[in-house]
């Protein structure tokens, strides 16, 4: 990523800012249906925060209050291989600029990545999993084109995985 950004990453922060901020609507995509998922999406994400069921990091513009998004991530298993789960990538709304040349999510995706292979110095840990919004096949595309994931077979068995759906892998390795 391009360094000029100053952006971090931070793990340790107030929930309750995050919280806060999130309860404006303008966070959300401008379309009711897809936004309001959305709220409730990240509102189940923070009640398991709280529980400890995930870890969310949150992007922030360096040397600001400036909140553009977070990532959460837990533990999981991909055909009984420990993995680390990307539970949820989220970017508020103005920062979801199409004709942006920073890609937000790029950043998170990366720094998940980057995390995993830090963990897996310590843990065994073989594979970045996701599960993409909705199952929506551009973002399927996207994911496997852009970054390598690879869709997992059905018959594959994943920790939280609820019914069949179109969950994604990426081999933690240099």
């Amino acid at each position: 990523m391009d360094k000029e950004l100053e952006l971090i990453i931070e793990g340790d922060f107030s929930l309750f800012k995050l919280e806060s901020s999130l309860r404006n609507r303008d966070s959300y995509i401008d379309d009711n249906i897809q936004g309001y998922r959305e709220e409730n999406l990240v509102k189940s994400i923070l009640k398991d925060s709280k529980k400890n069921r995930t870890k969310i990091y949150q992007l922030k513009k360096e040397n600001t209050e400036v909140v553009i998004g977070f990532i959460a991530l837990s533990a999981s298993r991909l055909d009984f291989k420990p993995a680390l789960l990307i539970d949820y990538l989220f970017i508020f709304n103005k920062f979801r600029k199409k004709n942006s040349n920073i890609n937000y999510a790029q950043y998170l995706i990366f720094f998940a990545f980057e995390k995993g292979l830090k963990l897996q110095k310590e843990i065994a840990l073989s594979n970045l999993i996701l599960y993409p919004d909705n199952e929506k096949n551009s973002l399927i595309a996207y994911y496997k084109s852009n970054y390598g994931f690879k869709e997992i077979k059905e018959n594959i068995a994943i920790q939280k995985k609820t019914q069949i759906e179109k969950w994604l892998y990426l081999p933690l390795k240099k």
